[in-house]
Order: structure tokens, then C-alpha cells, then sequence
């Protein structure tokens, strides 16, 4: 906002109006996510202009100790995520995940659960039954789960760090076998 208040951040509006053009541009369309991929990337471009709007609050941020604080909280999970995706993102682990779907009479849209116990349990309350499905992260019922806290990309790397940088690198290795 202050590029917008303040005439000295003038040559950053367009910055600011750019970004902003590619996020609704990819807003329009359904694989805004990017499909089977490590966090939006659509809107990676995007969010590279956005930094260049910090300048604006550079001055801000090292005068003030709280948001220097902020920033630095900021900065380190934007490192993290990025670690996390670099070492451990396998294509196929979270992108194509097994469900237990939980589907209840008088109601159409079905609860997914990863966890078989905890979904036989919300069957049997809600008197549902319950499935095992694959289910693709670019299909229409697995697009709710770009928006998941519970199931989302970033947390599930964290948990299956060892195991999907497994099997990232058979991936890789595979990959320069066939190439070979």
C-alpha cells in the first residue's frame, strides 16, 4: 500500500499492477496450483515481483525490532518450505495420496480422512460407509485439498521427509538410467 500512498515508490506501481495481473489471470483458471507440482507455481511469478514491494518497508523493518522479528519469522519459514520442497517433494507422495472417503446417506459432498480409524469412526457415527480411493490432487474432489491446514503439501513433506527423499532419489536415479 505505501508504494501506492507514497510519490517516491512511484516506479513500483506498475510492479505492484503486474503481479497482480498474473494472479487473477491464473485465478481464472482451473490449475491455478500448477497440477503435480511443489506449491503453486503458477503464481511464482508473481510473488517475485511482490518482493520487489518490500522496498517500500525495508526502512520500517530495520528501525523496528518487531517487525525485524516478523520479517526474520518470515524470511525462515520462506527458507524452510523451500528446503522442504528441494530435498524431499517426490512428485507422486502427496499428489496422488489414499483416502479413506466417508460417505453419508442425505449428504453429497463426502469427508476424506488419512486415517482409516479416524474415518471408520465418523462412518459409524453418522451412520456413512467408508472407502479407499485414490485420489489425485488436479481432480475436482481432490482441488479441496490445495486449501487443507490438516493435509497440506508443506506438512505432509515435514512428516515424510525421509521417506519421499528416498523415494526421490530411485526417482532420480531411474530418470538418469533411462537417459543412459
Amino acid at each position: 500500500m505505501r508504494a501506492f500512498r507514497d510519490s517516491r515508490f512511484l516506479a513500483l506501481r506498475p510492479v505492484g499492477l503486474a503481479a497482480l495481473a498474473l494472479f487473477l489471470v491464473a485465478a481464472c483458471w482451473f490449475g491455478w496450483a500448477g497440477g503435480w507440482c511443489y506449491g503453486p507455481r503458477l503464481l511464482v511469478e508473481g510473488v517475485t515481483l511482490l518482493a520487489f514491494l518490500a522496498i517500500p518497508v525495508a526502512e520500517d523493518i530495520r528501525r523496528r525490532r518487531t517487525l525485524a522479528v516478523a520479517f526474520g519469522v518470515c524470511f525462515t519459514w520462506a527458507v524452510a518450505v523451500q528446503f522442504v520442497g528441494a530435498f524431499a517433494y517426490d512428485v507422486v507422495g502427496w499428489n496422488d495420496r489414499s483416502f479413506f472417503v466417508v460417505k453419508r446417506p442425505g449428504e453429497e459432498k463426502p469427508l476424506f480422512f488419512t486415517d482409516p480409524d479416524e474415518a471408520r469412526r465418523e462412518a459409524w457415527a453418522r451412520g456413512g460407509s467408508v472407502e479407499q480411493q485414490k485420489i489425485d490432487v488436479t481432480s475436482e474432489l481432490g482441488e479441496s485439498r490445495l486449501w487443507s491446514l490438516r493435509d497440506s503439501q508443506i506438512l505432509y513433506y515435514v512428516e515424510h521427509f525421509s521417506e519421499a527423499r528416498k523415494l526421490k532419489q530411485i526417482a532420480i536415479q531411474q530418470f538418469l538410467r533411462d537417459r543412459g
